[in-house]
Parts: structure tokens; sequence; C-alpha cells
């Protein structure tokens, strides 16, 4: 017998090399290893061991007890063992007898417990028990170690070292690597045969090359050509993956390469079958499946554009299918300048296939992608493999290539259930409306009524589908829904239409997605509207607005006379999954439905401008930028003379300063504000009222700036000839500006509210527009710093797009005034220069310096104003900076 290291010795001594010779009368033959029979004949301990087995690990031939029963079957490859591990403890207590040491004992089962579960372990379900609480013991001096496994309901035990027989240690590597050498022997199979056929004509093809390789290793296992028969038997094949590639050079019409991959273990059958394809030109795709000998058939389906590819539809449009059988298939289809679009492959076996090593072939003029079938999660009998999907483009190509589901269900793949809601404009559902759910060919089309809660459910392959719903007096536009393959279920919203007077012309925005929620926009001359948050931009009372969730709608009373533009805001990421739809419904007139371009990603969707009831214009473009062209505009009269209240019935006329003669006149809201819709561009708003002295105000009409402004006005006769107002107004954002002076005894702000004949006579009521304002009595004279100060920017936001105007009011009426151009703003915010300490949080806006002098009028000769147009962000008000001063 060869030589083993068995590790410590009974006495102590170091380890070393030895023949495991035993003591006693106990005798070693060439081939086995055996306890003395006569001394220990028929003796059976409690603890399960039995004397004169033979003792495994130490009977190394093909007779050894484990190697026996390996190759006798009584070990299957998924066999679950347990290994006993006894040994000696408690040596504190019997030193005087035996020189024993604890720690040898533990720290070599602790040692053989590590190597068991690092080799056998990785093979089969094993369990290392040390010094089981079932079996009596453990015995003094023993180190014993027991295998034990049940097969076919019968209990095996194989000692596979004892302490007590040899009086040395094991080896726990070698000990361990015996093990894993012996069991392994389970885990391959005798005789794999792999066959192979033509993918197209399913014949055997002989004398093909095929080589075979390892998938964990990646080396090539074997090499070998087919028979007569097209099969090749590969002999003592380990379990594990594989991946086959065949080649034929002898055929008579070209061939391709063929490639499959597959498991091979205990469960699995032991052959599979190769399809050799024909070299595939540009314009051609093939799917072929195949399989082992069992199950006898494989039906394969092929979801296409035009309809399902299968045994009882072997034809649909250029694509074919062939089936052969029984076991191993192929079964191939073919497409001939595949149509555009989707496809979805998938699999029905019958009877027990979850070890068939099925497998799908999807090959092209670009490769092959294969796709194998997962281990089933629920009975293996009557179910779906959902194999695989893929789009093919105009060139015949799949530009992304084909994508696994891998997963077995127990409902045939690719259908999902569509949901129908009616629902009215208000968004709520409706119970009884007839729904009708259509696609292209007719062949899937569904009908039928909403149910109790306004829902029509039926179940539907992917793909898209027109959607409508109808009943007595209303109407719904064709809405599209697309049921994705990946989608177990869609809901579509059809929004019932009721009859629209003469004249009249509805716009219903509706979508299906949650990912947010658009704003319908329908901008007119001098009128703006839309629905959604903001609703003081729902300007235009002769437009109805109606809105509720997945619908939108806007009735325009006279759209020949006002020509509209509609647009979306508020979107985000793919409008597809939003599943938006514009529908125009006129009065007698069909109903027009745009939808945003495939594919399109945006925030604005600029859909369509509407001339008349029958002229409208597509424009169906999908920006990040506003496609607005004008904005609303609110413009609050403020009393200068009675601490910033309303100017009731004042009249509000606008012009372009562009010379553009056309003038506005802006119509009475709330709280005596004024509103309308102006183009883009600068203006000059003119007011008129009774009792007050006539002013204008410079308005700029752009998407950055806030047009909500206020516009401040003297009473007549409030001030003297030697009295003056300085006024602020602004927009309705942000809440809170100050306006300051710098005069020769200091600042005058809201904390300093007089400096000699200076003093703050109005302080703005902090819900934006104004005003503050400042008196000046005379005698007074010197230069006179004015500022605009926005002390919360980071809290309350810039004052840049809030329009704020300085005004100098006389007896006369506005004598000067100075506003700050948003684009002259911009400007300087680009190029930096005059922008100073910009991490502060105080916004300054140096506006100009009046030059007063001693007892004037307070008229054009006698105040001299120099503008700075200086905006700084700092960090303290400056309120040390003298008049005039940069």
């Amino acid at each position: 017998m060869a030589s083993s290291r068995v590790g410590f010795e009974e006495d102590g001594t170091a380890d070393r090399e030895t023949t495991a010779k035993p003591a006693g009368n106990i005798t070693i033959s060439k081939d086995e290893y055996r306890p003395h029979s006569a001394r220990f004949k028929g003796k059976e301990y409690a603890n399960g061991f039995v004397d004169g087995r033979l003792i495994s690990y130490y009977f190394l031939g093909p007779e050894a007890p484990l190697s026996k029963l390996v190759h006798d079957g009584i070990v299957g490859f998924d066999t679950e063992f347990t290994v006993d591990i006894e040994h000696c403890c408690d040596c504190e207590n019997h030193k005087m007898t035996m020189r024993h040491i604890a720690d040898r004992y533990t720290s070599c089962a602790s040692a053989l417990q590590q190597a068991i579960a690092e080799g056998v372990g990785t093979l089969f379900p094993t369990n290392v028990v040390i010094n089981s609480s079932k079996r009596r013991g453990p015995r003094l001096g023993s180190f014993e170690v027991l295998l034990s496994w049940t097969h076919s309901r019968v209990r095996h035990d194989v000692l596979l070292f004892s302490k007590l027989e040899t009086r040395h240690f094991p080896n726990p590597p070698a000990l361990a690597q015996y093990l894993y050498d012996t069991l392994n022997a389970v885990r391959q199979v005798e005789v794999f045969r792999i066959i192979v056929r033509g993918a197209q004509t399913g014949e055997p093809i002989a004398r093909a090359l095929v080589q075979l390789i390892n998938e964990d290793s990646g080396n090539l296992h074997s090499e070998a050509s087919t028979n007569m028969a097209g099969a090749v038997d590969i002999k003592k094949m380990p379990f594990g993956p594989y991946r086959v590639e065949a080649s034929c050079k002898d055929s008579p019409t070209p061939l391709g390469i063929g490639q499959a991959m597959f498991h091979v273990d205990g469960s699995t059958p032991r052959n599979i079958c190769v399809p050799l394809p024909p070299v595939v030109e540009t314009g051609v795709m093939l799917i072929v499946l195949t399989w082992a000998s069992e199950p006898l058939q494989m039906m394969l389906y092929i979801r296409t554009p035009s309809g399902l590819l299968s045994a009882e539809n072997p034809v649909v449009g250029s694509a074919t299918l062939k089936s052969q059988g029984p076991g191993f298939g192929p079964v191939t289809a073919t497409l001939q300048n595949p149509e555009p679009g989707s496809y979805h492959v998938y699999v029905q076996p019958t009877g027990m296939w979850m070890c068939s090593n099925a497998q799908v072939a999807v090959i092209n003029s670009q490769g092959t992608n294969l796709f194998s079938v997962p281990e089933p999660t629920e009975s293996p009998e009557n179910v779906w493999w959902d194999c695989c999907c893929f789009a093919i483009d105009e060139q015949f190509e799949m530009p992304e290539g084909a994508r696994s589901r891998s997963r077995v269900t127990m409902e045939e793949p690719g259908f999902g259930e569509m949901q129908v809601a009616a629902i009215d404009l208000l968004g709520q559902r409706v119970v009884g409306a007839d729904v009708s759910v259509k696609e292209p060919t007719g062949r899937n089309d569904s009908y039928g009524t909403t149910d109790e809660e306004g829902l029509y459910k039926a179940r539907m392959p992917p793909q898209a589908y027109s959607v409508a719903a109808h009943m007595t007096g209303m109407t719904s536009a064709p809405t599209t829904a697309t049921l994705r393959l990946d989608e177990a279920c869609i809901q579509g919203y059809c929004p019932l239409v009721p009859e629209t007077a003469d004249g009249h012309m509805r716009v219903i925005l509706s979508w299906t997605g949650d990912a947010c929620t658009p704003t319908l926009c329908v901008e007119q001359p001098h009128a703006y509207t839309r629905h959604g948050p903001d609703t003081e931009a729902s300007l235009n009372v002769a437009n109805i607005v109606v809105s509720g969730p997945h619908v939108a709608s806007i009735l325009l009373t006279a759209p020949l006379a006002n020509p509209a533009h509609v647009y979306v805001t508020g979107l985000e990421g793919k409008l597809d999954k939003l599943g938006l739809q514009l529908s125009l419904c006129p009065a007698n007139e069909p109903i027009a439905i745009y939808v945003p371009p495939a594919g399109a990603v945006g925030t604005f969707w600029d859909a369509v401008e509407i001339s008349s009831l029958t002229d409208v214009k597509e424009i169906n473009q999908v920006q990040d930028t506003s496609p607005a062209t004008c904005k609303s505009v609110t413009v609050c009269p403020l009393n200068m003379g009675e601490s910033g209240a309303r100017v009731p019935n004042a009249t509000i006329t606008m012009r372009r300063k562009n010379g553009v003669k056309e003038e506005i006149q802006l119509v009475p809201g709330a709280s005596e504000e004024k509103h309308t819709t102006l183009p883009f561009g600068e203006y000059i708003a003119s007011l008129v009222a009774n009792g007050f002295l006539p002013d204008e105000r410079h308005i700029s009409v752009q998407p950055e700036v806030d047009t909500r402004i206020g516009f401040v006005v003297s009473p007549e006769s409030s001030l003297a000839q030697k009295h003056a107002r300085l006024a602020l107004t602004w927009a309705r954002k942000p809440d809170f500006l100050e306006l300051q002076i710098v005069t020769p005894e200091g600042i005058l702000n809201s904390e300093n509210t007089n400096r000699g004949n200076t003093r703050l006579e109005m302080s703005a009521s902090g819900n934006g527009y104004g005003p503050m304002v400042i008196s000046f009595k005379q005698p007074l004279a010197g230069k006179f710093k004015i500022q605009v100060v926005n002390t919360g920017l980071k809290v309350n936001g810039s004052m840049l797009a809030a329009q704020p105007e300085v005004t100098l009011h006389t007896a006369k009426g506005a004598m000067e005034g100075f506003t700050w151009r948003f684009t002259e703003v911009a400007a300087k915010q680009d190029n930096q220069p005059k922008i100073v300490g910009a991490g502060g949080d105080i916004e300054v806006w140096h506006v100009a310096t009046l030059d007063i002098e001693e007892h004037t009028k307070f008229d054009a000769d006698s105040v001299v104003a120099t503008p700075h147009d200086r905006y700084t962000v700092e960090a303290t008000v400056p309120e040390k900076q003298g008049p005039g001063g940069e």
C-alpha cells in the first residue's frame, strides 16, 4: 500500500512519514488494511462503529468499501452525506493515565471539517458533525471518521479513519482529498451523445467536426467528427457547463458554425442536438429550437408584427416555420426580409422537460445569440418558456441585439391586461360606456362595457391599440394605448366629449402615465388660457377650462375670430411612456388627433396653431424651451396717497415701444388688477383714473421676467410745488424690496425713517408690488444717492426679473423714472466686472444720484438725475457710501 502522512503519534512525538502500520496483532495485506478479526469479532459498539469493517481511507484499491459502493451505484449525484467525527475530549480528567494533548484533537477535527467543506462539500450537500450527541462517547483516545448516507431508503456507513485501530491521527487534507476524488467519480456521464443536424433540413450531418469546450475552465475538453448518423459519443464526461461548436467543410452547400450551450448532470438526458445553419446573408434570420431526446416534442412560437408564427400557423408574411422530431428538433423559423418591429419568442414543451437542455438560437448576419431554458420554478408540466425578444429595423438588423427574458410561466407569455377607463372631462370614471379595443389586423379586437369601476378589462397581446368609448350624447376620440411586452397591465383613458356648440372647438389633452401632470396651454390674442396649478394664468373668462386626472380640456368659444396657439408644458422624460394625445373637437367636424413624435424627450410639446374650425396647422415639436410667444400681464394700480391702496376704475393702455401704434386696453379683474395677454416685447403702460395724475411705466414682456407689475400714481393736489415723492414698485415677487436714500445726514431706510426734510412716508406691505415711498420737502439741497436693496436674495429670490421701477413724483406728475432692464442685468451677469461679493445674500441696485438745488420747486431745471445702473451682490448693506459714490 502507498505511504500516507498520518499525523501525530499517540506518544506526542513529532510528525513523521510512516507506512500505516498498526500495532498488536493487526496485519496488513497488499490491498487492504483490516483490524484483527479474532480479537474484536462480532463486537458492535453502541455508537454504531462495528469492528472488523474495512477502513476505507487505507484501502486504496478498486475494491475499497467506498469506491465499490460508488461503482455499484449506491451513491447518487444528489446524495446528501453526513461525516461524523468522534474524538477524545476532557483530556484533563485522564492525564494521569494517558499522555493526551487536547488541542491536538480539537485542531485536527477543525482542520478536517474545513477541508471537507472546501472539498466534497462543493459537490454534495455534506454535514460534518463533531462528537454527535446522538452517539455514546466519545471513547478514550479516539479520533474516528464515519461517512453515512441513505440510498433507496437504506442507510450506508463507511468508516473512513480510525485512530483506535491505527494509533495515529489522520492527515486532514489527504483524507478530505481522498473523499473528494472518490465521490467525484459519481459526477460524470459514462457516455454523452452529441447529434448534429441541419438547421433548415433537420437531416443528420456526417463528418462534422465537433469541439467541446468546458465553460468553467474555458479549455477544450474533446474534439471528434460525427459518424454517418451525425452523432459523436463523448465518454466519461464530467458534470458541468459546456459549449459545443460544430462545422462541416464537406457539405455540398456552404454551412455556417453551429453552436449549443448545455449543462451535464445526473438529471439531464445524456444527449443534445446542435443545429448547423447555412451561411446567413443580410436580410435573413433563423430562429432555431433544439433540445435532447426528451421530451418528444416542443412547440416554437414567434409573435411578429404581422401575427403569431407557430406550427398551427406556419406562414406569417415572409416568415415560415418548419418542425422536426420526435426529440432533438430542430424547429426552425426562417424570416426572409423580416418586417421592422418587435418580435417575441417563446416555447411550449410537452411532458417532463425541466432538464431537456433546450435552447433557442437567434441567427443573422451579425452573429448568433443563444438562450438556454431556465430551471422551472413551477410544475414542469403544462408551462411555457418565455425565451427572448428583439427589434428589427429597416436594414433588417437588430440594433440592440436579442434580449433574454429567461422565465417559466404557467400562462402563455406575451399577454397583458388592458384596462380601459371611460372618463368625463373632470376625470371621473363613467359606468356603462361602450368600449372598443382595436389593432390594425383586426384579429385581436375586443369589445365590451365598463364595469361598476368604470373599467373594461381584456387580456391582449403586446402591441399598439386604438381605444375608444361612447355612450348616448357623448363620444371619445380614439386613443392609442400601447401594451408593452414587459408590462403585466396597462391602463388607457378615453375622455367622453359632449356635443360641441356651433362655432366652438373643444381642445382636449389626455395622457396615461403618472410620471408628471402635463399642462395644456392655449394662446390667443389678448387672452391666455391654461389648466394646471397656476390658476392665476386662466385669465380668459370667455374660454371654459375643465380638468381632472388624466384629462384637461379648454372650450374655445370663438376660434374663428381668435386664432389659437396650443402647446403643452410640464413634461418629463420620454413622452412615449406618457401616452400624450391632443384631440381637437370642432362643432360638426371630424375629431383631429395629434401625438408627439415617437421617442421624443423634452419638457414642452408645441402642438398646433388653430386659425379656424377647419384650418389647423400642425407644429408637433418637442423641445426644452418654451414655445410661448406671449405672456399674461397683470398690472396692479397703486395709490401713492393712501398707503398703496388699489386705484379703482383705472384705465391702462399698453403700446409697444418700437413704434407700433397698437393700443390695448386692459380689462378689470379681481382687486382692481388689470389683465391681458401680450406678445413678447417692450411696452409703455399708460394709466388714467379720475382724481389721479396720469402716469406711464415701462413693462418688459419676456419669458424670464415677472409680468405681474405694480404701477404707482399720485392723487391730484396731493403734492405741493415744494414737495416730491420717490416711489418704488416691482412685480408680485419677491415679497419685499427696500428703497433707500443716502443723504448728507446719513442713510434713510425702514430703520431710519427721518433725515432732515427727507422721511420714509410709506413702507411696502410685504406682499409684493410695493409701493415704498420716500418724501422730500424744501428747504433741501445736495446729492442724494438712491438704491434698492433685497436683503433676502437666497430666501425670497432675486429682484432681477421683478422689473423694479423707481419714480420721482412732483405736483405735476411723474418727473423722472428709473427702470432696471432685465436684458441689461443679464448682460452684466454674463460679464461680471461690476458684480462684487458674489457669495453674499444682499442684492443692491444702485439706481441714481439726485442733485437737488436749494429752494427748488422740484422741476427739471432744479433737479438733475444721474443714473448709475449698477448691480452688486454684497455681504452687507452699503450704508456708508457717500451720495453719488460708486
